[in-house]
Parts: structure tokens; sequence; C-alpha cells
């Protein structure tokens, strides 16, 4: 995996991957992840919803949702991705939060013979783009074309209990707080199962998977704004560089040396 930065937008990320055998625990993302895929398969979840993206296909995750995914078939797969913000997507097309947010909530997938194929091409040709003027332009055409291609939700979001959305946004906001599960438990009015079972029905998510995916974030965010690796583990709240690595290759499928390379 490499992640490099286009100078466009504030600084739009984005990921070129190749690998064999992997396997992605339950994680979520701040951004967007846009991810055009080109040769072997890849197994994907997001909550209920499960499916196998291949060559051509384009799939499309929201922000803060969470998803999971691994090799099929014992084969790897290729893909590159964008990591958009909302206020990058916007900045681009000119478009409203809400209009963004209702086209490309939750999970889309534009597969190869529909117009994943075509949306593929354009964001192959973005990131193969040098000029910086062009670059932002194509990238521009790009979301403009997704978000047209994309129809409006129009299903319901579950109802979720207050007292376990607060749990969540605690959770997600906070995830250096050192926070038992007995203390979530007592806050919910809930036994510390009843929570776990809530919680996951609820997001597609543990709180613990959470935590996890929220401080392995946290700590990528801290290597690629410069810090060392043993530095990066500390402040992010693992015991050690090592056990940071762990984290990272069950969220990301890589160690943090091997996959934050910027260009």
């Amino acid at each position: 995996m490499k992640f490099s930065k286009l100078d466009i937008f504030g600084g739009l990320q984005s990921l070129d991957s190749q690998g064999d055998r992997f396997n992605m625990d339950m994680h979520v993302h701040d951004e967007f992840v846009i991810a055009a895929y080109f040769t072997g398969e890849k197994a994907y979840t997001c909550k209920d919803e499960a499916g196998l993206v291949g060559r051509g296909d384009l799939l499309v995750i929201g922000p803060k949702t969470p998803h999971a995914a691994h090799s099929h078939a014992d084969r790897g797969c290729s893909y590159k991705a964008l990591y958009p913000t909302l206020e990058q997507i916007t900045d681009a097309t000119g478009l409203e939060t809400k209009c963004v947010e209702s086209r490309l909530s939750g999970t889309r997938l534009f597969q190869a013979d529909q117009s994943g194929r075509a949306l593929c091409a354009d964001l192959i040709m973005l990131l193969d783009e040098k000029n910086s003027r062009s670059l932002k332009f194509a990238t521009s055409i790009f979301f403009s074309s997704l978000l047209a291609r994309s129809v409006d939700c129009g299903t319901p979001c579950q109802t979720v209990s207050a007292r376990i959305r607060k749990i969540w946004d605690r959770l997600y906001e906070e995830p250096l707080s050192h926070v038992s599960l007995a203390e979530l438990a007592e806050s919910a009015q809930m036994s510390n199962e009843h929570l776990c079972r809530t919680f996951k029905a609820s997001f597609g998510i543990s709180p613990f998977q959470l935590i996890r995916a929220r401080r392995t974030a946290y700590a990528r965010n801290l290597i690629q704004n410069g810090e060392t690796l043993s530095k990066a583990a500390l402040d992010a709240g693992f015991s050690d560089q090592s056990h940071m690595s762990r984290w990272f290759r069950r969220i990301y499928g890589g160690t943090p040396k091997n996959m934050i390379q910027y260009q």
C-alpha cells in the first residue's frame, strides 16, 4: 500500500494498493472511500450488507460507515482509491452538503457493466494527471460525474436510541479516553452484554472495534504528519510500536512502516 496526497482542495489523499491474501477488520473513516478495482476480487461487509468487488467495479463508502474486507478465494486484488472529505467534494462540485450526503451515504457499488468501468477510467485519468490545474479540473469532473450517476438513498435511517448514539459519539470523538465497558453500560443503563449486542446491532461494529479503528486512524494521521512510529504509538494509546503494528495489520492490511510512504 502507498498513500499519497494530491495538492488540491487542501490535500486530497489517495491510495495505491496491491495485495495477496488480507483481512481487514471492521473500521470506519472520517472521509469517503472511493475505490476503483483492476485485478482480482475483494469481499466486503458493511453492517448487514455484503458483496464482492472486482475488475471494473467502483465502490463508495461514506464517512463513519463501519465496514470490513478480506481477500476472496485466496486471490489478491489491486485498486486505487481516493479519501475525500465531505467538504472537499462540496468544494469541487459546488453542490450542497445535503445533496452529497444523500447521494453517497452508506455504501454504493457501481458495477463494471453499468457505470463502474467509466468511473474507474476517470479516476485513473485524474490520478495520472501531473499538471495541478488540470488535476483540479479532472477531480471536479470526476466527483460531479459520480454524483450524477448516484441516486438519493431514499432509505430511512435506522432509529438508534439516544443513549446508544451518545456512546457512539463519545467513542468516535474521544478514542484516547480510558473508559471501561462497565462505565459505558452504566451510562446507558444496560448490562455489559446488552450494550454490546445493541451497539453492534445498531452500527454493525462493536464498541471495542470502534475504539481500535479510531486509535489506529489517529496514529496513522500522526505518522503521516511526520511523527515517529514509536511516538505515534504512545500518543495514540498503544502499549508499544509492536502493538500499534498489529492493529494496523488488522485494520489496513499492512504495517505502518510499509503503508505510510508519501510521495
